[in-house]
């Protein structure tokens, strides 16, 4: 039950996080050179990027453990998907109100 909890404020606090990040990175890129516009880009899927990798490697060690390490790596890769998650409700979010 906390795990829950848990993972319902992570999505929520990096969903918050990453709309505001990508609000700013998309501000001003119409007025951005060509070069700017592919760093915003690139700075836009980074941390979805490395939060992919890290979940990538918990699913990994989840495969090769055993029973015992296993309920604490399902743990963990259910923290990564929802930070994950939030990242991706937060870019979604600026995107569709930055095109309002």
């Amino acid at each position: 039950m906390y795990l829950l909890i848990v993972c319902l404020i992570i999505i929520i606090v990096s969903a918050q996080i990453s709309s505001r990040w990508a609000w700013n990175l998309f501000r001003d890129y119409e007025l951005a050179s060509p070069s700017k516009r592919l760093a915003a880009r690139r700075r836009a899927v980074l941390p979805v990027l490395c939060v992919g990798g890290v979940g990538l490697l918990v699913f990994l060690l989840l495969r090769v453990s055993g029973p015992e390490l296993g309920a604490a790596l399902v743990n963990a890769l259910m923290v990564v998907v929802s930070i994950f998650f939030g990242l991706f409700i937060g870019i979604i979010g600026a995107v569709g109100a930055h095109r309002n």
